[in-house]
């Protein structure tokens, strides 16, 4: 199964809705191509916006990893933001730490291609 990581959180929530909507766009194109995908955004979004749960990575972190460990793989679709991401450097980190591969997905073409960072 694909972990699908993006950033989220923003103080804009024109841009957090965008970034909703590119990760479940994602997801589907991914799912679409006959892949197995867990988007972390596009889980949470809904059941924050209609349950009330809050929407920082804090409360999501241990729900999120939870499922990041039964992952084979880590794609990370590359929106603005994600570097100065809180949740998605955790997210990076910790399938490091399990020895989870990771890859980037351009958010554009969903082109799965090598992640530089560091």
């Amino acid at each position: 199964m694909i972990y699908l990581a993006g950033p989220y959180s923003s103080i804009s929530p024109a841009i957090q809705e965008f970034r909703f909507q590119k990760l479940t766009e994602a997801a589907g194109v991914l799912m679409n191509k006959g892949l197995f995908v867990f988007s972390p955004v596009t889980h949470g979004h809904p059941i924050s916006s209609m349950g009330g749960t809050p929407t920082s990575f804090e409360y999501w972190k241990s729900h999120n990893f939870h499922f990041l460990a039964t992952c084979s793989i880590l794609f990370l679709l590359e929106l603005d933001g994600w570097e100065q991401s809180i949740g998605v450097q955790s997210e990076l980190l910790e399938a490091e730490r399990l020895g989870i591969p990771i890859k980037a997905l351009d958010y554009e073409t969903y082109e799965i291609k090598e992640l530089s960072y560091g």
